[in-house]
């Protein structure tokens, strides 16, 4: 007995010695308590102290910060999840990871009655939440800021309730993440990372693409996400989406299913690169196969469960006399519960109405995509308290002129005539005030990386531009000002603006300053009757059609970080451009068939040199992108270059003030 009790007492001492010299004497905090957001978390014998820190058990904190907690028992190992921030703490290590990065804390997870417990300051303030250490009430106050509601507005309409018309505001809201999310998705950087697919492998030949899902993702239904899901999305829309047909997702040849969390896309061409730029946009939104099997009119189904998504917020209603929809934040989103309680969506009929609302802090920013406010109505918005102007980098073309297929605007001369014509510096200060710059010859904007700093800018030359339509025979031979063209009549150029709704007041004053430059020329320029006031016309004529002469677009930002922009331009699969030069095609399929940012960024600069010596189109205001948004009620708006405020980081990392 008395050999036992030695035993015992050394042993003790022994187990002492460590902890003294490890320097981690761990207690239960008894006298401590925590709470969240004013609600009782943990306190007592459910808190443990080290070297001074508080530590709380990780579901708990987890749960009631919203975050989603996957514990890996093998690996001694959990990780947490709030939208695309990943923090991964190991039992016993001091070091943690953030995303890619490593980060250090002062005391490591440690497990203790078969509970894993973390330090509580370092993981609600990794997440955001403001901590407060309370002394007299031995209390650590943590603050996550959790927005209650948020007012947004759109130019797009609500109406129908549809989620796959991309004319509507439920299809736009989601090309980064709503009510439904993509396998992939774009982070700040435009760096492709996974959001309903974990992780996924390349074929060495790029023709092929397996993804592994994330495996405790469901639809607003309840019902589980499997890869039968993903496998039912594309063959659906491939079957009744036309518009899909020039997208890199056409050349689907096949989907297999291997198990309900795996599943492989095999393609017709090397595209696998340019297919992730289409799975991370709206066109890659993933549908519930329990839901749309029996749909056979995708566009016109108006149903409410077309809705269901397995996305971060769930549609709850919609009001048709306001025109404004409510969601609420999906508190089983398989990464974390959104930092925004409720969602309002308002519809507005025309930019006025929207940047009045902004002024009065009706709403707290506008969402949409690609649809930032004019920069003419900068001055309006200037001064206003509690307002950010939002002024971004443009990844998109603020405004481009394309060529049709009729003489003379084929001939190159023609081209290059128009492109001297044009006074650059009138043009941008016209439309574009002290947001817009005078672009270069290769299209591409400077906010891409694969802009080419070396070529040219433009600029205009009225002799050259005259010397050019005198050499191929384009003369005023009566003196009225007006060219003729080889069969006498006149030289009548209509030019055809955008006139989608929010754009059209920009477009069509961009179309009367070139006409006026065009006349100078000698070139009877009018703007298209027939597309004014009318969308429906401008989308018929310029993207099915395509029997403009002159057009004058604006490039999205999804558009040019896929592939420069060079889709409004060339004629070929996956573009709706009128150019078919052969060359011209065969740099356009190098961009989509490189198989890495490298490949990608080589073919995109030999195209930019293409532009500039051949003229298919031009770039004629790279501008800043205004997205205004309201700072005196919330913080921690994530700003995306390119697409504004609103976005799936920013539901992550919002916060009330």
């Amino acid at each position: 007995m008395v050999r036992k009790a030695k035993f015992f007492i050394l042993a003790f001492l022994f187990l002492f010695a460590v902890t003294l010299l490890n320097g981690t004497a761990l207690t239960y905090a008894k006298d401590f308590s925590v709470e969240v957001d004013g609600r009782q978390l943990v306190s007592g014998a459910s808190l443990l102290s080290e070297q001074g820190r508080i530590m709380v058990p990780v579901r708990v904190l987890g749960e009631a910060l919203g975050l989603k907690v996957r514990w890996y028992g093998d690996e001694r190992m959990v990780i947490l999840q709030k939208g695309d921030l990943l923090l991964k703490l190991t039992v016993g290590s001091r070091v943690a990871e953030k995303n890619d990065g490593k980060v250090f804390m002062d005391v490591a997870p440690k497990i203790a009655n078969g509970r894993c417990f973390v330090p509580l300051r370092f993981v609600a303030q990794t997440f955001g939440c403001q901590v407060r250490w309370d002394q007299e009430k031995q209390l650590a106050d943590v603050k996550s800021g959790m927005v209650k509601e948020i007012s947004l507005g759109t130019l797009s309409p609500l109406e129908p309730m549809n989620i796959l018309n991309d004319l509507g505001a439920w299809y736009r809201m989601n090309h980064f993440g709503f009510t439904h999310v993509q396998l992939v998705q774009y982070d700040p950087q435009l760096h492709i990372v996974p959001c309903l697919a974990e992780k996924w492998e390349v074929s060495p030949d790029g023709k092929a693409v397996t993804f592994y899902l994330v495996k405790d993702a469901r639809w607003h239904d309840g019902e589980p996400v499997t890869a039968e899901d993903v496998k039912f999305t594309f063959e659906y829309k491939l079957k009744h989406l036309k518009e899909l047909a020039r997208w890199t997702v056409a050349a689907i040849e096949k989907i297999e299913v291997a198990d309900a969390h795996t599943v492989t896309f095999y393609l017709k061409e090397p595209l696998v690169y340019s297919l992730f730029k289409d799975l991370a946009i709206g066109i890659g939104i993933i549908l519930p196969k329990h839901i749309w099997e029996d749909v056979n009119d995708p566009k016109n189904y108006t149903a409410r469960e077309n809705l269901i998504g397995c996305g971060p917020f769930i549609f709850e209603s919609y009001d048709p006399a306001s025109q404004t929809a409510t969601f609420k934040a999906n508190h089983d989103y398989f990464a974390g519960q959104p930092s925004v309680e409720k969602v309002k969506v308002k519809y507005y009929k025309n930019v006025d109405a929207l940047v009045m609302a902004l002024k009065k802090g009706e709403i707290a920013a506008t969402y949409d995509y690609a649809m930032p406010i004019p920069a003419s109505y900068a001055p309006a918005l200037e001064g206003t308290p509690g307002l950010d102007l939002g002024v971004i980098s443009d990844l998109g073309i603020m405004i481009y002129m394309a060529f049709g297929r009729e003489y003379p605007v084929t001939e190159k001369a023609f081209r290059e005539a128009v492109s001297y014509a044009i006074d650059y510096e009138m043009l941008v200060k016209a439309v574009a005030g002290d947001y817009g710059e005078v672009p270069g010859r290769g299209i591409v904007p400077p906010s891409l990386p694969a802009y080419d700093p070396a070529l040219p800018r433009l600029t205009q030359d009225l002799a050259k531009a005259n010397a050019l339509l005198d050499q191929i025979g384009l003369k005023d031979k009566d003196g009225d000002g007006i060219r003729e063209l080889p069969d006498g009549s006149k030289l009548r150029i209509p030019v055809t603006p955008a006139t989608k709704k929010g754009k059209e007041t920009m477009m069509v004053r961009a179309a009367e300053v070139i006409c006026s430059h065009l006349k100078k020329v000698g070139i009877d320029a009018y703007i298209d009757p027939e597309v004014l006031g009318n969308e429906e016309k401008w989308q018929q004529r310029v993207w099915n059609d395509r029997d403009y002469w002159i057009y004058l677009g604006y490039a999205t930002p999804g558009a040019v970080i896929y592939d420069g922009g060079l889709m409004y331009f060339v004629d070929a699969q996956g573009a709706f451009g009128t150019c078919a030069d052969p060359e011209y095609v065969r740099i356009y399929q190098k961009v989509r068939q490189a198989r890495n940012d490298s490949e990608w960024t080589a073919a995109l600069r030999e195209a930019q040199h293409y532009h500039a010596r051949e003229l298919p189109g031009l770039a004629l205001i790279w501008g800043k992108a205004l997205y205004p948004y309201r700072t005196d009620e919330f913080t921690g708006w994530a700003i995306r270059s390119g697409f504004g405020p609103v976005n799936y980081q920013t539901w992550f990392a919002l916060r009330s003030r």
